[in-house]
């Protein structure tokens, strides 16, 4: 998103960046480092949004009543979002997800604690169950789908791109192709796991 932070938020002179310019060029390099697209200082967020998914985990876990469990995730989530607008809307910080900024983490992590909360009432207090099957099944394996999507989602795109789409509808549209083979790849990692699944074969730490 661009908001009137990003104005004053430019890549050349931010906190970030300039952490980086100090850290870097204390550092026996070759050449003199002036800037580049992500930040050290971003691993700072990126904590904070594990640390978001653990505390929610422990308050699902906890002795709570029910809705009270859902309304703090609800609560906090839409204080969270709205948190992260008004840093991005007051000039502050820019929400930005592909350096993950502090305003960013605590728009998107509001938004994922409020939808937390929707499914756990729709699942857990209403017992809405039979629609859950494909996410039930990615988040069982949930480090395994990492792991194959990070070394082969590109190869899968690729294939399906080449071999499917375009070698069915060969004068299809851009747009279109793109999203046939996104589905058709997102449908052809859910069978793998699928398989995995009914077979209980699960990654885990």
């Amino acid at each position: 998103m661009k908001g009137p932070a990003t104005a004053g938020w430019p890549k050349e002179g931010n906190p970030g960046q300039a952490f980086d310019v100090w850290l870097r060029n204390a550092l026996p390099f070759n050449k003199p480092f002036r800037n580049h697209a992500y930040y050290t200082l971003n691993f700072i967020p990126s904590i904070a949004t594990m640390v978001f998914g653990l505390m929610a985990g422990e308050l699902l876990q906890s002795p709570l009543r029910p809705w009270r469990k859902f309304g703090w995730l609800v609560g906090v989530g839409l204080l969270g979002m709205g948190a992260g607008l008004a840093l991005d809307l007051g000039g502050v910080c820019p929400l930005i997800k592909k350096i993950w900024t502090p305003s960013w983490t605590l728009f998107s992590g509001g938004a994922c604690l409020v939808l937390l909360g929707a499914f756990y009432a729709l699942v857990d207090l209403w017992g809405w169950r039979r629609w859950t099957l494909p996410a039930v099944v990615l988040g069982a394996n949930s480090i395994a789908v990492y792991v194959v999507l990070e070394l082969y989602c590109g190869w899968m795109v690729k294939t399906i791109n080449q071999q499917v789409v375009h070698g069915i509808w060969p004068s299809i549209s851009v747009p279109w192709a793109a999203t046939i083979t996104s589905l058709l790849a997102v449908g052809a990692f859910w069978l793998v796991f699928y398989v995995l699944y009914r077979s209980r074969v699960f990654v885990r730490i």
